[in-house]
């Protein structure tokens, strides 16, 4: 009997099976679309939290801004010209003037010494607190302490010079020996005036390059640009053997002139709560810092002198006022040309056979001083201060000792000591008042034995102890002439100098002492020998001068004149060996009340 085939049974839904299906689909692809619209509301969330937060931090720098500025036009208000505690809220607005946020400021002053004021800036938009951002911003005015070296004359640095610090002039710059920081120059090329020929850049070197030796004083075609100005200027060549890291022209100018406005705030603020000392009807004053924390003021009286005789007449050394790189025994010794201040001269003819111009005969003295004290009773005598000794006299509670006076400096400073002394006699933008180091002026430092004397160096010490420096960093020295900071005839061989040097219209460095005769006395007749040597003729030439700080000077520095031959030779003057280091420490911590160059610089920012 045949089988049967059954066709295959068909899987038929129900009408209410398919809906449920679609529901669910449905449902599937609503919940999808939720969740995809809640994450672009989400992320469109986050980004305009974003940006607000973004906005808020732009509106907290415009805090800051507004506050640099607000110091660049009154420097010593730090209440934001409430005369009230902050914080200081101010409405920031749009293009269109409407009031989008707030910035809120809290400002710190500088610490005792410093520069440096702190400005904590929070900004928020309008309505919306979760948006506040604050920056914290360290600023500071740098001051001429931010050099080792600054000038407003053409500067020459000579071999046997080592320099650890920024230098700038806003003159040229010939150096020849060691530059351990940048040296920059307003000048892209100038005329050296120590010799002829065409222009050179305004940073240059003499040195020859290597493998060469020595120096050569004559003009330096690869050391001048092969077109000169207008711009674009040349890049300079590099001489690493000279200019460590590197050299620099031109940079802007800094402003020597502005030294005059700051010396009336400090002679207002010795009368205060400073020393302020008349003028001494003598030749000047004597201060001499004590280890102990105290200071000694004398009234100098008389000054030792060297005297060599000529022919048959005794001279003073002297120099010329224009120029003290130039000896002297009377005033037309000082003639010099017009356009090269440092070329003699006798008639118009010696200048303008060489292209100097015209001679100069009138304006200067020939001064024949030793700018020194001698060790006699009478050399030197104590007064009465405020009703009390000058001796043994507590420091100014503001650090500043005003001079209408010549001063002579040296001493040792305590630790937490910051002083500036400042040499300035009336009227202040034309005075002529100097300062002069004869011996030792550094921070603490003492022997490492029983006695603990101060001392700068080993030698000093006794029975072979070490000189240990006991110094610390929040200890200050400034010191301001009015006209020139000097080195006189009878100085130390191995002279330091830890301090920050401003000669405002003259300049720092020693006296070319550089005359000779067939024999030498001191003068007054009878007077001590300082340190003594044989001849008062061996001061001539010293040993080594170190200075810790930073030197600014108006003229031309110079610490040695050489002749024939230098270091012990016959014909020279000055200091064989000079070094020039630089005090970081001083930059934004200057001596109190010290002059500051430019505006606020930003030393640190971050984010609260």
């Amino acid at each position: 009997m045949a089988r049967k085939n059954n066709p295959p049974k068909k899987n038929l839904k129900t009408p209410g099976s398919l809906l449920v299906s679609i529901l669910v689909i449905t449902a599937l692809f609503v919940t999808l679309g939720m969740l995809a619209m809640q994450f672009i509301i989400n992320q469109n969330t986050a980004s305009n939290f974003r940006v607000d937060r973004e906005r808020a931090l732009a509106i907290a720098e415009a805090g800051v801004d507004y506050y640099r500025w607000h110091l660049a036009h009154v420097p010593d208000d730090y209440q934001d010209g409430t005369g009230g505690p902050g914080p200081y809220v101010h409405d920031f607005r749009d293009a269109n003037n409407n009031i989008v946020g707030q910035f809120s400021l809290e400002i710190t002053p500088p610490p005792s010494g410093s520069t440096v004021v702190t400005i904590k800036s929070t900004g928020q938009l309008t309505n919306k607190p979760n948006s506040a951002r604050s920056i914290t911003v360290k600023q500071g005015i740098p001051s001429f302490t931010k050099y080792a070296v600054v000038a407003n004359a053409d500067m020459r640095f000579g071999v046997g010079t080592e320099v650890f610090g920024p230098i700038h002039s806003n003159g040229g710059i010939r150096f020849d020996g060691i530059a351990h920081n940048l040296v920059t120059s307003l000048q892209y090329v100038y005329d050296d005036p120590d010799h002829t020929g065409g222009q050179e850049f305004g940073v240059h070197t003499h040195v020859n390059a290597p493998p060469g030796t020595g120096v050569n004083d004559t003009y330096r075609p690869l050391e001048a640009p092969t077109v000169l100005p207008p711009p674009p200027y040349e890049t300079l060549p590099t001489r690493s053997d000279v200019f460590l890291v590197g050299r620099q022209t031109p940079v802007p100018q800094v402003d020597f002139n502005s030294i005059t406005s700051d010396l009336s705030v400090m002679k207002t603020r010795a009368n205060a709560n400073g020393i302020h000392l008349l003028p001494s009807g003598g030749q000047g004053y004597h201060i001499t810092f004590r280890q102990d924390g105290l200071v000694d003021m004398r009234i100098v009286n008389a000054q030792l002198r060297c005297q060599y005789r000529s022919g048959t007449q005794w001279r003073d050394y002297g120099y010329c006022s224009n120029n003290f790189n130039r000896t002297c025994t009377q005033t037309s010794n000082c003639n010099y040309c017009s356009l090269n201040g440092n070329r003699s001269c006798s008639s118009n003819f010696d200048c303008s056979s060489v292209g100097a111009g015209t001679c100069v005969t009138s304006g200067f003295s020939c001064l024949q001083s030793s700018h020194s004290i001698g060790s006699r009773v009478a050399d030197q005598s104590s007064f009465t201060y405020q009703g009390v000794s000058s001796l043994a006299h507590p420091m100014p509670t503001n650090g500043l000792i005003f001079v209408e006076d010549d001063v002579w400096v040296d001493g040792v400073v305590s630790n937490n000591t910051r002083v500036t002394v400042i040499g300035a006699r009336e009227p202040l933008a034309s005075g002529n008042a100097n300062i002069y180091v004869n011996k030792d002026l550094t921070y603490n430092r003492y022997c490492d034995n029983a006695t603990r004397n101060a001392c700068s160096q080993d030698s000093e010490c006794s029975g072979g102890a070490s000189c240990v420096n006991n110094s610390n960093s929040s200890a200050a020295i400034g010191l301001i002439a009015q006209n020139n900071i000097l080195v006189g005839f009878f100085s130390e061989d191995d002279l330091r100098v830890d301090a920050a040097l401003i000669a405002q219209n003259g300049r720092i460095g020693r006296p070319n002492y550089g005359a000779s005769g067939s024999s030498y006395q001191l003068y007054p007749i009878g007077s001590p020998d300082p340190y003594g040597l044989a001849s008062c003729s061996s001061y001539r030439s010293q040993s080594t001068i170190t200075t810790f700080g930073s030197l600014a000077t108006n003229q031309r520095y110079g610490f040695a004149w050489t002749g024939s031959t230098f270091c012990g030779g016959t014909q020279s003057s000055g200091y064989c060996t000079r070094n020039l280091n630089f005090d970081s420490n001083l930059t934004y911590a200057p001596p109190p009340d010290f002059p500051t160059t430019g505006q606020y610089e930003t030393l640190s920012w971050e984010e609260n």
